[in-house]
């Protein structure tokens, strides 16, 4: 019952029922029915606060100082559903053909457009030789614009620009002569090679293969030949000889 309540309760009590006590006496002194129902409600208010407070203490906590306890059983509706837990020790059974998900198929190959149907390409040695690839559309000014000096040599369809800035210590040397392309779908194909067997050009000069670009310096003139039928949507990466190894321009 201390649990309830504190000393601050005993003290109100006894000054409500000190005030009581003396208002039952007047009361009598002066026979009034009044002021003895008055004392009476003040010896009794105290002690009908303490039951109430007992009740709210009794229904939050359940039993109290060995009062009965009758504890709740959960019915079988109550209960929540067992789950089985993964067992470390328990292999793990193979889930059947029709549970199993379809593989996701490999993304497509990468490939770098420019404009409608044009490529564009970039290679890095990681030594300080950077290589640019830019092949305009078919159907552009571009191309027509960088083709028209070779209309004179044979077998010349698209033509590519080839750009180099070599940051390297040493010379390097960048032959497209020997270039292959190869598609997305894994096919690959020869570049064609219009300076073999053609008659030297004065004008053209600058422009046959293959390149030496100085240590610091930059080449920004390099030609590539492709077939004129070449898909450039198609074109995954260009492979290229620097100084004796393959550089794929991708």
């Amino acid at each position: 019952m201390f649990q309830i309540v504190g000393c601050q309760w005993w003290l109100e009590t006894l000054i409500l029922v000190a005030l009581g006590i003396v208002q039952i006496y007047s009361g009598i002194k002066r026979f009034s029915g009044l002021w003895i129902g008055v004392g009476v409600l003040l010896i009794v208010l105290p002690f009908v606060h303490l039951w109430a407070a007992y009740r709210v203490f009794q229904m939050h906590t359940g039993p109290v100082y060995g009062a009965p306890w009758t504890p709740e059983e959960p019915t079988s509706g109550d209960r929540p559903p067992m789950i089985p837990l993964p067992s470390p020790f328990v292999a793990r059974t193979s889930s059947s053909s029709s549970d199993a998900s379809p593989a996701t198929p490999p993304p497509p190959p990468r490939k770098r457009s420019l404009g409608r149907d044009g490529w564009a390409g970039k290679y890095d040695d990681g030594q300080g030789v950077i290589v640019h690839l830019t092949i305009p559309p078919a159907d552009s000014l571009r191309q027509r614009e960088i083709a028209a000096p070779f209309a004179g040599l044979p077998k010349v369809g698209l033509v590519g620009v080839i750009s180099v800035n070599n940051r390297s210590p040493q010379e390097v040397t960048i032959d497209t002569a020997t270039a292959v392309l190869h598609l997305i779908d894994g096919t690959q194909t020869f570049a064609p090679n219009p300076w073999q067997g053609a008659a030297s050009d004065t004008k053209l000069s600058a422009f046959r293969p293959p390149y030496r670009v100085g240590a610091g310096g930059k080449l920004s003139l390099g030609v590539l030949f492709l077939p004129g039928d070449t898909d450039l949507a198609s074109l995954d990466h260009v492979r290229l000889t620097l100084d004796g190894k393959w550089a794929d321009v991708r």
